[in-house]
């Protein structure tokens, strides 16, 4: 079954298919498009083990791949506290 396939099937089943939904492991250059940072800094990240300034969000090494739970870079996010402005650091 191919996509369109599936996400008719969806469709009729009332399933909101507009937006395909994230995978729940993310590799190097989805977990950085995640952070809005670029994929080199998710690679330096997990030698130093800082981002941002913060201990780096933990990762899978599956053999050669790396992958990054993206529940577990949501939690990393929520971290930081949102300033209304410079003065208020």
């Amino acid at each position: 079954m191919n996509y369109s396939q599936h996400a008719t099937r969806l469709q009729l089943a009332g399933a909101d298919v507009s937006r395909p939904s994230l995978p729940d492991l993310l590799d190097n250059n989805e977990a950085a498009q995640l952070l809005r940072c670029s994929p080199n800094s998710m690679r330096l990240s997990r030698h130093t083990g800082q981002l941002f300034g913060m201990p780096a969000p933990a990762f899978l090494k599956m053999g050669r791949n790396v992958r990054y739970r993206r529940e577990t870079l949501l939690t990393w996010l929520a971290q930081f506290n949102e300033k209304p402005n410079t003065a208020a650091c």
